[in-house]
C-alpha cells in the first residue's frame, strides 16, 4: 500500500541533517525553524475551482522544495513498522522550489 495525497496536497520526505559535536557525537537537527527542505515524493490531482475543474500541480515528484512546518501533518505509510518523518502539507504551504546550480 502507498499513500496518494488528496487533490492539492503533497508528501514530502523532508531533509534530517545530522550536526556532529565536537567529541563525534552525531545529533539530530532541532524542530525549532518555521520551515524546512525536503523532497516531493508524490503530489494529489489538483486544486478543484468553484466551477468544476481541476487546477494541475505546479510541484512534481522529485521536486526539492521549502515549505512551512507549522501547518505540516505527520505521516506513517501503513506498510512501515517504525514512524517516519515524511509529511503531508497543502501545495499553497510549499514556500520554494529548490533549484540545485547549473
Amino acid at each position: 500500500m502507498k499513500i496518494v495525497p488528496f487533490r492539492s496536497r503533497v508528501l514530502i520526505r523532508p531533509d534530517m541533517p545530522e550536526e556532529q559535536t565536537a567529541s563525534g557525537l552525531f545529533i539530530g537537527r532541532v524542530l525549532d525553524s518555521p520551515t524546512h527542505s525536503g523532497e516531493v515524493l508524490a503530489v494529489g490531482a489538483g486544486r478543484v475551482l468553484p466551477n468544476g475543474r481541476t487546477l494541475p500541480m505546479e510541484l512534481l515528484p522529485g521536486d526539492r522544495v521549502l515549505y512551512q512546518r507549522a501547518p505540516a501533518q505527520a505521516v506513517t505509510p501503513p506498510e512501515r513498522s517504525t514512524r517516519s518523518d515524511d509529511v503531508l502539507i497543502d501545495e499553497g504551504d510549499v514556500i520554494a522550489v529548490l533549484l540545485s546550480p547549473r
